[in-house]
């Protein structure tokens, strides 16, 4: 008796009822649907879902697939978990997601805002000039000249002397370095394929200080930091990760770039030794 077959073949996987969505408040939206397939066609079906297979429902997010589950079940069958990933159409990324990092670092004492004068008496109320210069050395300065640059250099700070030469301890003496406080701001950013030129440019300008409209930009809300823009901050840390397999050698369905950005007071970094970023954001 020959055998009789009856409803779908499954030949082509067929999609659950159910799924999830999960939606964040900076734009990026993650979701998972399940299909039930033939396991004779399973490489069919593993290599349609690799390459990225859009979202098949109609939402407000670019979404495509970037990993999945397998569960292989009797009757030769297996279930198919798909997780699809997106960002919020319009600019093609997500709202910045940041946290700031306040700390300190060793930095060379002479580099001190009061190391000659007292530049800044508001964090420093009473406070006096550490070093002093070469002609008025101060707190047992020692200042060092070289006879073919023809400049000082500071050398540290040495034992304190009284009027009769008796030596007398220096509170100073030794210090060469001083703790400065810093801060960096961390933020992340998901790319759909239409910014991935955008994503570039960003790991681009590690580095570089940034145009105003891009600090506004990469750290939003300011709240983390104050409403200090421009070429105050520093990109040091700017990785690309692809997610989804590659669809060329230079493109991705998607990506992430997690920057930090260091604050570099209120001069700014010195545009001799740090060049600017070309605009990231337009």
């Amino acid at each position: 008796m020959a055998r009789t077959d009856y409803g779908n073949s499954l030949l082509t996987p067929v999609q659950d009822e159910t799924g999830a969505l999960e939606i964040d408040a900076y734009g990026l939206i993650q979701a998972s649907l399940n299909f039930t397939g033939d396991r004779s066609h399973l490489s069919d079906s593993l290599a349609d879902f690799t390459n990225g297979v859009p979202f098949p429902f109609e939402t407000n997010y670019n979404m495509v697939s970037h990993k999945y589950t397998v569960t292989l079940m009797k009757a030769g069958m297996f279930k198919l978990k798909v997780d699809y990933v997106g960002v919020e159409l319009g600019t093609g990324y997500t709202i910045p997601k940041i946290h700031g990092i306040v700390n300190t670092s060793a930095q060379p004492i002479e580099s001190h805002v009061n190391f000659s004068t007292v530049q800044n008496s508001t964090d420093f109320p009473g406070g006096h000039a550490i070093g002093g210069t070469a002609k008025v050395p101060l707190n047992g300065a020692i200042f060092n000249f070289n006879q073919q640059s023809q400049q000082y250099s500071f050398g540290g700070f040495g034992v304190l002397k009284k009027s009769d030469g008796t030596e007398v301890q220096n509170i100073k003496q030794g210090i060469r370095q001083f703790l400065k406080p810093g801060t960096t701001v961390r933020g992340e950013i998901y790319f759909d394929a239409s910014a991935q030129g955008i994503a570039e440019k960003l790991s681009a300008a590690n580095g570089c200080y940034l145009h105003s409209s891009d600090s506004q930009t990469l750290i939003y809300p300011w709240v983390v930091y104050g409403p200090n823009y421009g070429s105050r901050w520093l990109v040091t840390a700017a990785p690309i990760e692809p997610i989804g397999r590659p669809t060329s050698e230079t493109d991705s369905p998607m990506c992430k770039v997690t920057y930090d950005l260091l604050y570099g007071g209120t001069n700014g970094w010195d545009k001799d030794i740090y060049p600017q970023a070309p605009t990231i954001f337009t």
